[in-house]
């Protein structure tokens, strides 16, 4: 709040009184833009957060998935390496 109302002037409700009184709701009018504007972006960034956590799961589940498939591959000589590589870099991504 950038005004303060004198009570003096409030008492005679005076042009200053009154001047200063649509000064600070003015300025009460400008916060509470400033905070709407705050909660909207609050909650694009929640929202924001929650898909990436999504996403993430989605992510480590799927490289999992290619661990798996490769730990039965006995096409592939070094299939223990890549699935041990794969399952390595799906914990580290969860943690």
């Amino acid at each position: 709040m950038k005004h303060a109302v004198d009570f003096k002037e409030c008492l005679k409700d005076s042009p200053k009184f009154r001047a200063s009184l649509e000064d600070a709701e003015n300025d009460i009018e400008a916060l509470e833009v400033r905070l709407d504007r705050l909660v909207k972006q609050c909650t694009a960034m929640i929202d924001g957060g929650k898909m990436f956590s999504s996403s993430s799961g989605a992510f480590v589940l799927g490289v999992r998935d290619l661990a798996n498939y490769f730990s039965d591959d006995i096409l592939v000589s070094d299939n223990t390496k890549v699935s041990a590589s794969l399952n390595r870099f799906a914990q580290a991504m969860s943690e």
